[in-house]
């Protein structure tokens, strides 16, 4: 260092010292702001990219304490890939098991509304004539599920955008059609009308896959 100093003036290593501390602030100051975003921004809205093929998805979600939330997920899907066309509502409570909402692994307690139209074949008995029968279907019902919450690109985007990745299960009850049994038969797969319902890409899905995309505010 001694001989750093005897080569360069003072004032050259003064000015070159003092511009490392100007660069050098900065980014610990992101880095830190990054680390404290999850203790200063309570809310944050989600998107599900992945399922746009398929349905559209908005979510709100609000820290209730350190360590759990609330929020909402509004979707509605088209009925490209199924007979499931609606709405539905879903409330949630999530509890973070490392105790540090929004991140980390947390379980999940849900309830839902559903509103629908459904899709039947039906064949008249006597004319044997097929018959596309379009019926409002509501139903509603509860599930859990386990999930995992992180940042991503947390240095770069400044902690503001996280990845979330739910999977568990859930019981919605498949409303029945109401038709005129004694004049129309209903026409089913081998594996019965139910089978789209509870184990498809619908809304009574028994289990159920979550992937959002998360900007906290």
């Amino acid at each position: 260092m001694a001989f750093f100093l005897h080569i360069r003036p003072v004032r050259v290593v003064i000015f070159q010292f003092t511009a490392l501390m100007l660069v050098g602030m900065p980014i610990a100051a992101t880095a830190q702001s990054a680390d404290s975003a999850v203790a200063t921004r309570p809310n944050l809205i989600s998107i599900s990219p992945v399922e746009l093929i398929y349905k559209n998805m908005i979510g709100y979600e609000h820290r209730v304490g350190r360590s759990s939330s609330l929020g909402i997920l509004g979707s509605y899907c088209y009925g490209n890939f199924n007979t499931n066309r609606g709405c539905q509502a879903t409330g949630y409570y999530r509890n973070y098991l490392q105790g540090h909402s929004p991140t980390g692994l947390y379980i999940q307690l849900q309830v839902s509304v559903l509103d629908f139209v459904q899709t039947v074949n039906l064949t008249n008995v006597k004319t044997r004539e097929p018959f596309v029968f379009n019926y409002r279907a509501i139903s509603g019902g509860g599930g859990i599920g386990f999930g995992y919450r992180n940042s991503l690109l947390r240095r770069a985007l400044g902690g503001r955008f996280l990845y979330n990745v739910l999977f568990g299960f859930r019981g919605n009850p498949r409303p029945k059609p109401s038709y005129d049994n004694t004049a129309y038969h209903l026409e089913s797969g081998f594996l019965g009308p139910d089978f789209g319902w509870y184990l498809g890409f619908g809304p009574g899905s028994i289990m159920h896959g979550l992937l959002t995309l998360d900007y906290q505010f």
